[in-house]
């Protein structure tokens, strides 16, 4: 007596892998969608630590009364250290600040063109005096990141916190 067996194909049928690749698609989305958000913020904080440690390199500089050999130094007195903010233009520059000369360039930063930007409302000039220690400028510095959706907020006080 012959067993007939019933004829099973083996493999996936074309709505199963219609189904795996559906889920596999809506996952790649949501992760790269998730990966942009997660860039972007990172280039906004990237850019205020930077500015952060130039305030902060500022401020030790003018501690320390670390008189910079440059030729608007050499005549005058060290007054002390400045960052300058230009907003137009979405740059920063370090500079010393010496009696007799207009204040010396030490290092300028550009933010990154076409995604980020300081505020109008953001403090210009943030001023570290040697000797005293005070500091002229205090108040927020505001940088803002593609079209406003990522901000991070700098805060310098009288005492030269810089948060």
């Amino acid at each position: 007596m012959k067993k007939y067996l019933p004829n099973f194909s083996s493999g996936f049928t074309i709505i199963e892998l219609l189904i795996v690749f559906a889920i596999i698609a809506a996952l790649s989305s949501i992760s790269l969608a998730s990966y942009v958000t997660y860039s972007r913020q990172q280039t906004v904080d990237q850019a205020a630590n930077d500015l952060i440690n130039t305030l902060n390199t500022a401020k030790s500089d003018a501690y320390t009364q670390k008189k910079p050999d440059v030729p608007a130094c050499n005549s005058g007195l060290l007054q002390g250290f400045q960052v300058n903010i230009n907003i137009s233009a979405g740059e920063y520059y370090l500079q010393a600040v010496c009696t007799g000369g207009a204040p010396y360039t030490l290092s300028t930063t550009t933010l990154p063109a076409g995604q980020l930007n300081f505020d109008n409302s953001s403090v210009t000039n943030v001023f570290f005096q040697v000797l005293s220690g005070s500091v002229n400028g205090t108040g927020n510095i505001i940088i803002h990141g593609y079209n406003n959706a990522y901000t991070r907020t700098i805060s310098v006080d009288s005492a030269g916190v810089i948060q």
